[in-house]
């Protein structure tokens, strides 16, 4: 079909989050996002990779990819672009036999479909899966760095990194108390396209929250 052909060639039909453009630098942008409702799967895994390939489809079922959607109201919920995830590196977690060899380790990842704006935490339907949680992210400033391309969790984490650096060089204060909970590292990926859509048309974001105590530049 056209749409998607569409999706094979990058676009994004999806409803995406509300955000009001506060300040475009030369490699990114800051935005301030309104609140909303996101569906979330924590757990651990070798590498984000792994997390992903392994609890996509529990994420997808909530909201009814697979068939009945898995929420208590059985209600179908639109596809919204983009999906949020949020290594945690650092915290290693023991694995124990026989799922993995002795000395190999895990981190926690998270995973996250943000739900569409008609929803609060109040109108969105429970998950009958009791691995996905729902949660509301409170209105955020960030900054935003933009690529394209298949990516992955070390680019990823470079990524912030540089975007972390070059946002205080510019003034701006990393915020205290990210919402990326439980994680607490202050950034996330965000990634707007299936896997099938040719690689230099997707679109990928570095999310990292600022805090919201000053005037922009």
């Amino acid at each position: 079909t056209f749409k998607r052909m569409g999706i094979v060639f990058g676009r994004v039909s999806e409803e995406t989050p509300q955000f009001e453009l506060v300040a475009k630098k030369q490699d990114y942008e800051i935005r301030r996002y309104a609140s909303y409702v996101i569906a979330e799967l924590q757990g651990t895994a070798k590498t984000h990779e792994d997390f992903g390939s392994a609890n996509f489809r529990a994420l997808a079922s909530y909201i009814g990819v697979f068939g009945n959607p898995k929420n208590q109201k059985q209600q179908p919920i639109s596809m919204t672009a983009p999906v949020l995830s949020s290594p945690k590196p650092g915290e290693k977690i023991a694995m124990t036999a026989p799922v993995l060899s002795s000395g190999v380790h895990s981190e926690m990842h998270s995973m996250a479909f943000i739900l569409p704006s008609k929803f609060t935490i109040q109108t969105a339907p429970a998950p009958t899966d009791e691995r996905v949680k729902l949660r509301e992210v409170p209105p955020s400033l960030v900054a935003v760095h933009t690529y394209s391309g298949n990516t992955d969790e070390k680019e990823a984490g470079e990524k912030a990194a540089w975007l972390k650096e070059t946002v205080h060089k510019d003034g701006y204060d990393l915020h205290p108390d990210p919402h990326d909970l439980p994680h607490k590292q202050g950034w996330q990926l965000a990634r707007y396209n299936p896997p099938f859509t040719i690689p230099f048309l997707k679109t990928n974001e570095i999310h990292v929250e600022l805090a919201d105590n000053a005037e922009t530049n």
